[in-house]
């Protein structure tokens, strides 16, 4: 299901007024929910003239959060003037005493946080869905491309003359409105894939961040997403090689053959370059961001994973 700016707005503010009604066994009409919404948000703009009939798709949106987490679908407890609930739930829910009565015992403080963050991140994606490819000229996906190369050609794990053979692909995805990131990761897996390594060795992409050693908690809403073959040594290294007051944790990592590792960090830096705040550190994401790069990981490589710890 798509979703509209409205169906996320109006979703992520029914969702509480649902979670207050659920132990007390009640339901809501449609237009009480449309009007208390609206009284309980005076500056939310864009629900001023919502009406009645504008709630039954936006509970298709917290009926699609329910359903992944197996929980009682809460969308239950609104219900049009005589007291039914609309043509959408009562397709999906067969007997709606007894789901009111699994949602009236339901827990709803262990999925409220995961509700926010399904909101939150339903928002970034269709924000990214709606951005245009914007398409370079030649000489502009040229300067682009090799301004990007300069900036990696030390630390790229492949020869000069691997690059230079996937070089004109390269720069005409970056013509096509990739970014040099994905473009070249994309011509970089694709020869890899296609040529035996004798010696295959492991790499790990990772995400990690700097902490206080004695509090553990974050310094900064940044982390790192990184490439390297061995975790331990990279995150002292991070660290300043010494057990000191700041500290380098590897939060997540997903494994790979070494070569394949540094194409998809690559690949995750350009996808998720709108979050960058520096170097190889992203903005945090409302606390997204590792589960955006774990979707952008398995959509695309899963293949090509060996392990992660990511859960």
């Amino acid at each position: 299901m798509s979703h509209t700016e409205l169906d996320l707005i109006v979703a992520e503010l029914m969702f509480p007024v649902l979670v207050g009604l659920a132990p007390t066994g009640k339901t809501i009409r449609y237009k009480e929910m449309a009007d208390l919404i609206k009284s309980k948000n005076p500056n939310v703009s864009e629900i001023s003239n919502i009406t009645q009939r504008h709630i039954g798709r936006k509970l298709g949106t917290i009926w699609e959060f329910t359903k992944s987490q197996k929980c009682p679908h809460i969308g239950a407890l609104v219900v049009n003037q005589s007291g039914e609930c609309g043509s959408g739930i009562s397709s999906i829910v067969s007997d709606l005493p007894k789901e009111r009565e699994k949602i009236k015992n339901y827990d709803w403080s262990s999925v409220t946080l995961g509700f926010e963050s399904y909101i939150s991140k339903a928002k970034i994606i269709k924000a990214e869905s709606e951005e245009k490819v914007i398409k370079r000229t030649r000489d502009d996906a040229k300067e682009c491309f090799f301004s990007y190369w300069k900036r990696i050609k030390e630390e790229v794990p492949v020869s000069k003359d691997e690059v230079l053979a996937i070089k004109e692909k390269i720069i005409q995805l970056v013509q096509n409105g990739l970014s040099p990131e994905e473009a070249f990761s994309q011509e970089l897996i694709t020869a890899l894939k296609n040529k035996q390594r004798n010696t295959p060795s492991n790499g790990y992409v990772y995400i990690g961040e700097y902490i206080n050693a004695e509090t553990e908690e974050p310094l900064f809403d940044q982390l790192k997403i990184g490439y390297t073959s061995n975790l331990e040594n990279r995150a002292m290294a991070l660290g300043g090689g010494v057990n000191g007051p700041l500290q380098f944790v590897m939060k997540y990592f997903w494994q790979f053959d070494s070569n394949i590792a540094y194409a998809i960090e690559q690949s995750l830096h350009g996808r998720f370059f709108k979050f960058r705040k520096n170097g190889e550190f992203f903005n945090n994401a409302s606390g997204l961001l590792p589960e955006l790069a774990d979707d952008e990981i398995t959509k695309k490589y899963g293949e090509l994973l060996i392990t992660s710890n990511y859960e």
